[in-house]
């Protein structure tokens, strides 16, 4: 079965309305940097203060430039945003000066697959008078332009995504009914882990749109039984894209490359299995020259994000469960994850060594990725290590069940229901009666004496671990605590001791205690605490 017009037609209006829903939440975050902190700096204080971007700071290594001051508080508050890491993205732009030569990101763990095409994206918005894009004291003078700056970062990654939905869309109609792919494809767009990563500016889901494009033309040179040149080339650039975008989607590119390598009777085969990696690794080299040309800084990088990922192959079981619970079904849904592992005793128990090669692979992956990310293994979010995960299940869904209607059905009314609280958490980021961040900083500014000694649980304050609290009002994160403030980010693991006396704490709504289905990126769970440091 291929794709009709109107089949096209649907698929793109699918898409269509999850962008339109995805803009309508993705200024999330907004209201931190108009927030009046009684605190005369200029702007020149400002930008003089340095901030965590220094070489030396992603690099895990110290100096007197990283010691913290409320000027680099401030300006935290009024450069990043409330999701970590997107202020990287803009800093590792910022060093790249095409005028004079520079192109070097001076960051890579984000490819400059994704990187650079974000670059002329808003160098397309600054020439149409979109963007007011100019020096570090203009934009700390009118901090609302930051706030268009990671929106349309964030528009940026969610337009790729609702193309991506258009490819699964079209992979999936090869082997089920419209209806059942259009199901499969929302299945997809609104599970918690595509609502959150279609709006943050990373590139893991950004880079979903090549490997989804690369799916479906294996998938339809596989049905017409041949391999064209012009297949592969696209399918070699469309790997190399999204391995440049993100090293995490090479697990992928293997898995795609083996099934071309063990499909019987198609004509072109053995030219794609030499064309295919060749041009994914021309097309990775290109968009990412400088972890040859700035070999040292890069190594040093990768060294440094050990810390990070601490891999363990002990307790693979532990390890596994972990994942599973805290990451895959929080990310891709209960639903998806019960007919994961439904689809893997099926194929099993059918006892036929095609079937039994796939299943061995379904459980490949996962006992990998909870290797990867076992010192993570408390983590919502890990879901991001393996995105591509979601699509190949779906098709493979799609193949042996196309003619079930109720497991799709069941599978996004589930997938809905979870999603909900998420979704409706990126729009009580900024609300004044609902958002746990400012109802919080207001709480502190009203409640705790002035010159009280507060700490705080993230290594610095920053917009995405700290409320907007007054900070010139108290002393900050000195050796004595009078007041814990914690931005709870496993609000279901929470561990205490008897001296911290919980006093106020602000939830999301809709989440559950024991199964967060609002991740702590957004509208988290904040608590207050009282030390008492006489018991």
């Amino acid at each position: 079965m291929t794709a009709s017009t109107k089949d096209i037609f649907y698929s793109v209006l699918l898409a269509s309305l999850f962008f339109f829903f995805i803009t309508l939440s993705a200024d999330y975050g907004n209201t931190i940097n108009n927030i009046d902190f009684d605190e005369n700096i200029s702007v020149d204080k400002l930008v003089n203060s340095g901030d965590a971007l220094h070489r030396p700071s992603i690099l895990g290594s110290k100096g007197t430039e990283n010691e913290e001051n409320i000027a680099k508080w401030l300006m935290r508050f009024k450069a990043y945003s409330v999701e970590a890491d997107e202020h990287i993205v803009i800093m590792a732009l910022a060093r790249i000066k095409p005028s004079q030569g520079l192109f070097d990101p001076g960051f890579y763990q984000y490819g400059g697959s994704f990187i650079y095409p974000l670059g002329i994206f808003y160098y397309v918005l600054k020439e149409i008078g979109i963007l007011n894009i100019s020096s570090l004291q203009n934009m700390l003078n009118s901090p609302d332009i930051f706030d268009d700056v990671y929106y349309y970062g964030r528009i940026f990654v969610a337009f790729f995504v609702s193309l991506a939905s258009v490819f699964l869309f079209l992979s999936l109609r090869y082997f089920t009914s419209s209806r059942n792919s259009l199901i499969y494809t929302a299945i997809f767009l609104l599970m918690p882990a595509t609502i959150m990563f279609a709006q943050v500016m990373k590139p893991h889901y950004y880079a979903i749109f090549w490997s989804n494009l690369a799916l479906y033309l294996v998938i339809r040179s596989v049905n017409s039984g041949t391999i064209n040149r012009f297949s592969s080339l696209i399918i070699g650039l469309s790997l190399g894209m999204s391995v440049g975008s993100s090293l995490v989607y090479s697990i992928f590119a293997i898995i795609l490359w083996t099934i071309i390598l063990t499909i019987k009777n198609l004509n072109g085969k053995l030219e794609s299995i030499f064309v295919i990696p060749i041009i994914s690794v021309i097309t990775f080299l290109l968009f990412n020259p400088y972890l040859l040309l700035n070999f040292t800084e890069a190594s040093q990088e990768a060294n440094a994000l050990q810390g990070w990922f601490d891999f363990s192959v002990n307790n693979i079981t532990s390890n596994l469960f972990l994942y599973m619970k805290n990451s895959f079904s929080i990310g891709f849904g209960f639903a998806f994850t019960f007919g994961y592992i439904l689809l893997i005793m099926w194929l099993v128990y059918k006892k036929k060594i095609r079937f039994n090669i796939i299943a061995g692979v379904m459980i490949v992956v996962l006992v990998l990725m909870s290797i990867v990310t076992s010192s993570l293994s408390d983590w919502h979010t890990n879901v991001r290590y393996s995105p591509y995960i979601a699509p190949l299940i779906l098709v493979i869904f799609a193949y042996f069940f196309k003619d079930t209607k109720i497991i799709p059905s069941l599978m996004l009314l589930f997938t809905v229901i979870q999603s909900f609280p998420l979704y409706i958490a990126y729009q009580d980021e900024d609300s004044l009666q609902y958002s746990t961040r400012l109802n919080a900083a207001n709480w502190i500014n009203n409640n705790i004496a002035y010159n009280s000694f507060i700490c705080t649980n993230g290594r610095s304050i920053v917009p995405y671990d700290t409320p907007p609290f007054k900070f010139g009002k108290y002393k900050i994160n000195q050796n004595f605590c009078e007041f814990y403030i914690s931005v709870d980010r496993r609000s279901d693991n929470l561990h205490f001791s008897k001296k911290h006396q919980l006093i106020q704490r602000y939830k999301p709504r809709y989440n559950l205690v024991s199964i967060p289905l609002v991740y702590s990126h957004i509208n988290p769970q904040i608590s207050i605490y009282k030390v008492n440091d006489d018991e």
